[in-house]
């Protein structure tokens, strides 16, 4: 860091000595007075004797409001930037002599000394242009001599080019009648080159985080696009100056925060979303203010001199502090990021609060009715908008996500983990975090973790929480609000599962009073008319009515089954019906492993038990077979169900859509199953189906 300091060194040897070294009228404060339209010897006071020109032993200048303008960027053609130059060189060699005479617009002549400025002259504005030009210069050069890579070597560039032009800037601001030895081109072309150069390094500097995904030959053309820039610039080779540099400050501009956007897309990287967010907002002040610039009338010079100086200390301090904060945001952590991004954005709102008062004192008379409209309708939202979104500091509202929250409690009826898996959405919506993992950690309250950069937020009953970090991607830190907040959702949550699961409790309450009034007493006549109706239909009748009754009573009051148990039953069932029907019988079941464990809930059974048993009864009432065969298969993640039998082959496509088998596809559809038909080339039709295992399995 010293000796990048030294490196400066001879940087701001060279503009003391020639801000030392200009020639300055003693005791004379020449301006120019935008009510007299004239140059007097006081701006402040009534300009009664306006000065036309100046005279010493070297010849005589004409006085004017170009020649007075603090600095020739803004000036409309290349004609008169080139007249400007000329001019201030006649007045540094007019200056050269001990004395001059000012010529008023009556004839008389007011007599001056001059001499040079001296070191004690200098303002205390040139003093601080020159410590920000140091920091920067500073920052850029230890980061690289820290690290030599690619990235801070384009850092260190971007670091020089602001500092040179930051500290010619303050040259440009701080001159007197005529610029140190009358080099007003050469100082502002010098300026104009070094900010090309800064922007293009920054430019390379941010195409480097957190690493390059742009090849280096690319990269190198920024540098050499900057230089093309320069050389059109200076040459005068664009229509206008402002096509020139003013031009490209606007393309920089642009581009700097598209980049970021671009390195984000690949990287994620926090920094990255913050640093876009400061460069496009920064880039509005800075159009705002070249818009503002060229929109102030020429012959207006007082305003116009005022407001290129105070915007551009605005602009350039909320720069450097971008250029030294910027590095270190990449290896901060907790509390000094905290402290960085703060600065950031508080920095931000303060540039904007002096561009609109800027912009407001520039026409006096309409500056009133403007404030008030402008602020009160637009600035102050737009003001605590811009605050809430660089710091992530929107308030949390709970009525905005009783929503979402009512979706995790729903999830909890599937499983603890479907739960986690919504609570789990539901936080990254409201947080946008960087990233995020389930977690088991002990303790049933949300807390910060790494000083405020994660936040682990539990659902007490199922033992896991998630872990969030880097809220709002990394623009903020989590905070006590945000563990309040996340306790309050849960302990909704919790309330939301308590009460459906109570409801849900007392919904199959109500189901099995009813299965069992139904099987205490139908079932107790429908038995007692199959075992006394005579041998026939309506023995066969009572009989299956019997066992549907059973069907219906088991899903409404049993518990959930064994799949095996589950086949069990419904084989004995239907192979009764099919040998009372004079058919055979072939059941087949194929579960691998464990899968005959898997417990069933009880619609789902009954589900399963209504489609083999209407495949079953469609194969007895119209397919002409004598034999019936049953497939039950458990693959990956389905139920196989096949029901075939050996009667004439039909093309399925002929068939009415009657009751049945509308009935058959909604049950398959309403366990998110596949259902189809088909005949077969040797004779008979096959009806299969599969069913997904989760929505069968009960979740307990």
């Amino acid at each position: 860091m010293v000796l990048s300091l030294l490196a400066f060194v001879p940087l701001a040897a060279g503009v003391l000595w020639l801000a030392a070294s200009e020639r300055v009228l003693v005791g004379v404060e020449l301006g120019w007075s935008q009510e007299s339209q004239a140059v007097c010897l006081h701006p402040g006071a009534d300009c009664k004797r306006p000065v036309v020109s100046i005279r010493s032993p070297n010849g005589a200048l004409e006085l004017d409001a170009w020649l007075l303008s603090d600095a020739g960027h803004f000036l409309p053609s290349h004609e008169l930037r080139e007249a400007y130059n000329d001019r201030h060189k006649a007045l540094h060699a007019l200056l050269a002599s001990d004395s001059a005479r000012l010529v008023m617009a009556d004839g008389s002549e007011h007599p001056v000394t001059v001499r040079d400025r001296g070191l004690g002259g200098i303002g205390a504005m040139l003093w601080w242009h020159l410590l920000l030009a140091a920091l920067a210069w500073t920052s850029g050069w230890a980061h690289y001599l820290r690290q030599r890579s690619l990235g801070n070597g384009f850092l260190a560039l971007a670091c020089s080019g602001y500092a040179v032009g930051m500290a010619l800037g303050g040259l440009e601001l701080v001159h007197g009648l005529a610029w140190p030895l009358g080099a007003a081109g050469s100082i502002n072309g010098a300026a104009r080159a070094a900010v090309q150069l800064a922007f293009a390094g920054y430019l390379g500097y941010v195409l480097t985080l957190p690493r390059r995904y742009v090849p280096a030959r690319w990269l190198g053309v920024l540098p050499c696009l900057a230089l093309a820039v320069i050389v059109v610039d200076l040459a005068a080779l664009a229509p206008a100056p402002m096509w020139g540099h003013q031009a490209f400050m606007v393309v920089w501009t642009l581009a700097l925060p598209l980049a970021m956007g671009w390195q984000w897309r690949r990287s994620h990287s926090p920094l990255l979303r913050a640093l876009m967010q400061w460069f496009a907002l920064g880039g509005l002040i800075l159009l705002a203010r070249l818009a503002l610039i060229h929109a102030l009338p020429v012959q207006d010079l007082e305003t116009r001199a005022f407001f290129v100086s105070a915007s551009f200390l605005a602009v350039k301090t909320y720069s450097i502090v971008v250029l030294l904060v910027s590095p270190v945001l990449g290896w901060a952590q907790g509390g000094l990021r905290r402290i960085l991004l703060w600065v950031l954005a508080s920095l931000l709102l303060v540039v904007c609060d002096l561009m609109l008062v800027l912009a407001l004192s520039v026409q006096a008379e309409t500056a009133l009715l403007i404030s008030l409209l402008v602020v009160g309708a637009a600035y102050l939202p737009l003001r605590g908008w811009i605050a809430q979104t660089l710091l992530g500091t929107r308030p949390l509202r709970l009525e905005q996500h009783i929503a979402p929250l009512y979706d995790v409690a729903r999830a909890a009826q599937q499983s603890d983990m479907a739960a986690l898996q919504a609570w789990q959405q539901f936080l990254q919506q409201v947080y946008e975090p960087e990233s995020s993992v389930l977690a088991q950690q002990a303790g049933s309250h949300s807390r910060m973790q790494e000083a405020g950069g994660a936040l682990w937020a539990p659902l007490a009953w199922t033992g896991q929480g998630v872990v969030l970090v880097h809220a709002h991607g990394g623009r903020r830190l989590f905070g006590p609000q945000d563990e309040r907040f996340a306790d309050h959702c849960a302990h909704l949550v919790q309330t939301m599962v308590e009460k459906d699961r109570a409801a849900t409790q007392a919904r199959q309450s109500e189901r099995e009073r009813i299965a069992h009034d139904l099987h205490d007493d139908l079932g107790a006549r429908l038995l007692h008319m199959a075992h006394a109706a005579p041998p026939g239909d309506w023995g066969r009748y009572a009989q299956d009515t019997l066992q549907e009754m059973r069907l219906i009573t088991h899903g409404m009051a049993g518990e959930a089954v064994a799949l095996t148990d589950l086949l069990a039953d419904l084989r004995a069932e239907l192979a009764a019906r099919i040998r009372a029907a004079g058919l055979q019988l072939q059941w087949q079941s194929a579960l691998p492993g464990q899968a005959g464990s898997h417990r069933v809930r009880p619609q789902a059974a009954l589900a399963l038990a209504r489609i083999l048993s209407e495949a079953v009864r469609n194969a007895i009432s119209h397919g002409g077979a004598s034999r019936i065969e049953v497939l039950v298969q458990v693959l990956e993640e389905c139920l196989l169900v096949q029901v075939r039998n050996d009667g004439p082959a039909t093309d399925p496509a002929t068939w009415g859509a009657g009751l049945g088998m509308q009935s058959l596809l909604r049950r398959v559809q309403r366990l998110g199953g596949h259902l189809q038909w088909q005949a077969l080339g040797s004779g008979g039709t096959v009806m299969e189906a599969r069913l997904p295992l989760n929505a069968l399995q009960d979740p307990g």
